[in-house]
């Protein structure tokens, strides 16, 4: 073989090398688990053991392996008649507080807290309004903060966010539910049970018991890099997660399969290679 082949190889080696290296380094960087949910497991888990493997696959996937505590995001406020305050939920689901996770209200999520998120936490779990009691003050906040939240996503952080907007009590009477991030949901009234998990849902653990309880939202339309996780009787989507990226304009960024990337890589060498051809 002459020189010049075994150079134009070599090149070839090296540049398919510190693509793949860069693509899996970076990949990380712009994309994180999202995991949403029309029910109230906060509120069920407490007492029910399908409602508790639902809020533990969900902050699981949101963690994705990540031993740093989780925040939940919740009131501590007043419990209205027919709430429960969420957090007893997620310590019936498994989680310690000050261990696994710290329960913040609006009065925590100060400039400091969104500053340090992304080095102190492995994910956010957004508190029901109804079984839970999210309020307007918690909401507000989180929807100002939308852009960290974005950055803490495509820096690989996790996000749990449970049902919104539920009119009956009316703790996020002022609208804009789940305003930090893209999404689009339906009202209470709307999904119709009995609700079921879909294969992929089944692939994460989940059982049709598991999405048994009542639901106060549904999902009007599924982003690109989501999967369905179960729906009502009518179709409509419950719950469903995904790992995607947050881009400038506000819409989810899936994240390229595996394959994807090897054979981006190997384009971009064969474009090495006809150049240095044509220079040979």
């Amino acid at each position: 073989m002459s020189t010049a082949k075994t150079g134009i190889i070599t090149t070839i080696r090296r540049t398919i090398s510190i693509l793949l290296l860069s693509l899996v380094i970076s990949s990380p960087t712009w994309a994180g688990p999202i995991f949403l949910i029309g029910h109230d497991p906060d509120f069920h888990a407490i007492d029910d053991l399908g409602a508790r493997n639902l809020m533990s696959t969900a902050i699981d996937f949101a963690r994705d392996g990540d031993p740093a505590k989780f925040v939940y995001i919740d009131s501590k406020g007043s419990v209205p008649a027919g709430h429960r305050a969420g957090v007893g939920g997620i310590t019936a689901s498994g989680y310690t507080m000050g261990v696994d996770f710290d329960y913040f209200s609006a009065a925590d999520m100060t400039a400091g807290f969104w500053s340090t998120l992304q080095t102190t936490y492995s994910a956010i779990v957004v508190a029901s309004d109804f079984g839970g009691i999210l309020r307007n003050a918690e909401l507000d906040n989180l929807n100002a903060n939308a852009l960290t939240i974005a950055s803490f996503i495509n820096a690989g952080g996790g996000l749990v966010a449970l049902s919104e907007g539920d009119p009956t009590w009316g703790l996020t009477a002022g609208g804009n539910n789940f305003g930090f991030l893209p999404v689009s949901s339906g009202p209470a009234a709307n999904p119709q049970p009995p609700y079921s998990v879909t294969p992929y849902g089944a692939s994460l653990g989940l059982t049709n018991a598991d999405v048994a309880s009542p639901s106060h939202n549904f999902f009007t339309e599924l982003p690109a890099g989501f999967q369905v996780v179960s729906r009502d009787a009518r179709g409509r989507i419950m719950s469903m997660a995904g790992v995607v990226g947050i881009d400038g304009g506000g819409g989810f960024v899936p994240l390229p399969e595996p394959g994807t990337l090897v054979l981006f890589g190997l384009g971009l060498a064969g474009m090495g290679l006809m150049r240095r051809r044509q220079k040979i």
